[in-house]
């Protein structure tokens, strides 16, 4: 079971990740990611890309009963992260709820299915935001 936007998330001219307070803004620029925000740079490809590549092969772990699937229960009120792609006006959004055990609870925003994710996954998505800076000078 793969996620409902990842059809084409390798295809993405856009990428933002929120996570608690803290937000950052990608575009690609040609070839190149460009870190927009919080602080402008050139972005790290491979970072950028691996990510992309995570996301577009990942798939759900399983899928909650949707009479349990109340946001609040399942942390996705208030989501520990917020990941938004986009390809020209284009866009999708995927929600996670606190990492919890083996697993964390998220949805597609697009519909109202509930699922997990695998902690693979989710430890991919919880490095920190500067991984996706480019280093070099």
């Amino acid at each position: 079971m793969q996620f409902h936007f990842s059809n084409h998330v390798l295809d993405v001219d856009l990428r933002e990740l929120t996570r608690g307070g803290d937000t950052i803004h990608l575009t690609r620029s040609g070839n190149d990611w460009v870190v927009d925000a919080p602080m402008k740079g050139r972005g790290d490809y491979a970072a950028v890309e691996g990510l992309l590549t995570r996301l577009s092969t990942a798939g759900m772990a399983s899928i909650v009963d949707g009479k349990a699937a109340d946001l609040k229960s399942v942390g996705l009120d208030s989501p520990f992260m917020r990941i938004v792609v986009g390809q020209g006006s284009s866009r999708a959004a995927l929600e996670i709820g606190r990492p919890e055990g083996d697993s964390s609870y998220a949805r597609d925003t697009s519909r109202p299915l509930v699922f997990t994710l695998d902690k693979t996954l989710t430890d991919d998505l919880t490095k920190p935001f500067e991984q996706y800076h480019k280093k070099e000078l």
